[in-house]
Parts: structure tokens; sequence; C-alpha cells
């Protein structure tokens, strides 16, 4: 049908050229040419292939809806409340915050007191005067006397001094049991540097306000 189409075309054509100079005078030559050709062309159109053949039209791709950026904020900033990190943070130092809440220490009250020792003939006694606290002018200074005497060969462990309330004044001793020389081994001279210092220093300064001194070792009276 289509070759038989396309020849009437072409029939068409050549009938056209070959009869421009005598074109009919009737619509009526014509219409049967009209005819074969519409019959033609509907039975191309009944032969076109059917439409379960045509080639899969591929779907356009769906367009993705707009995503918009994420909105960065800017990070917060941290203060820290450590005073060593934070620079601008002025805090005192501990030294002067500890100097302005303590308050300075007042000096102790001293008093002055005279501490006797025998000469180089052991025949009397030199004074000396010394400042010592008030609070324990009395141990201190039969320290200083014991310290001063310096006997050879006597060594001491301990001693204790003890006032009644009747202004007797007793100065108990412990001797080494490793001592060469014991209390009661002393010579007189060497005695009146210890024992006669002490009771001279104990009585002579009134502050103590001493009547008697006397003399024991590990609680036993020394006889002189």
């Amino acid at each position: 049908m289509e070759k038989q189409a396309i020849n009437l075309l072409k029939q068409l054509k050549s009938s056209k050229l070959s009869h421009k100079s005598r074109l009919p005078s009737s619509p009526k030559s014509i219409l049967p040419l009209f005819s074969v050709l519409v019959l033609s062309l509907t039975g191309l159109v009944s032969c076109a292939p059917p439409s379960g053949n045509t080639l899969p039209t591929t779907p356009s791709p769906e367009l993705s809806p707009k995503t918009e950026a994420p909105v960065i904020s800017p990070a917060p900033k941290v203060q820290s409340s450590d005073p060593e990190i934070s620079k601008d943070a002025k805090s005192p130092a501990p030294e002067a915050d500890q100097a302005a809440k303590s308050p300075i220490a007042a000096p102790k009250p001293t008093v002055a007191i005279n501490i006797y020792q025998v000469d180089n003939q052991c025949s009397d006694f030199v004074a000396e005067s010394v400042n010592l606290p008030q609070d324990s002018s009395l141990e201190m200074a039969v320290a200083r006397v014991i310290e001063k005497s310096n006997i050879n060969e006597l060594k001491l462990t301990s001693y204790q001094v003890t006032k009644d309330q009747s202004g007797v004044a007793t100065i108990d001793f412990q001797v080494e049991a490793s001592s060469v020389r014991k209390l009661v081994s002393l010579s007189s001279c060497e005695q009146l540097n210890l024992f006669g210092s002490l009771r001279k220093t104990l009585m002579e300064n009134s502050n103590w306000q001493i009547k008697e001194v006397k003399f024991t070792e590990q609680g036993k009276e020394v006889v002189l």
C-alpha cells in the first residue's frame, strides 16, 4: 500500500507538470485523483506499527528538593574560672594576703637576770646580766649556770626546777649511769662552782622571791 501511494503521488506530480497548460475546466476531473490520494494515506495510517513496539521513553529525572546549607553559629567563648588560666584575673599574692590577715607577733617581754659564776681563784662570784623571757626566766637561768660550770667527766641526763609557795626552790639532778664523776665526788671548788653559783643566782634575783635552795638527785637530798 505504501508503494502504491508513493507511485500515485509521483503520477500526480507528473500529470500536473505535463498538463499545466491544459488544466481541466471542471473540478470534477480532479476529484477522482484526490479520492485515491486520501485512500492511500488512510492505508498508510492503518499500517503504522502498534503502539506496543514503540521504544520506551526515559522519564526525566525528578529534581530533588533544594537543600539549604546549615548555618554555622560561632563557637561560644569559654571563660575559665581557674585563676592560673585566666590572665586578666588579678589575685593578691598568697604571702601578702597571709601577712595582711596574720598580725605580727609581739615580742615576748623579757627581764634582766644576774647570772653568778665563781671566779678563777674559786673564792668569789662574778655576776653577768642577761635578758631572759619573763615567763621562763627561772628555768633558763638554771640552764645557763649548769652550762657555764662545765665540770669534767660529770654527765647529767636531765634536771628539774620546782618552787613551792613558801619560797623554797628544789633542783633535782639525774646523773648518767656511765658518768665517771658523781655529785658527791666533786671537789669543794667544783661544788662551789655548781651548787654555789646556782644558789647565789636563784636567791639574789628578787623577781623569783626564793628564800632557800635545795639540791636532790632523783628525789634524794644531796649532802654537801
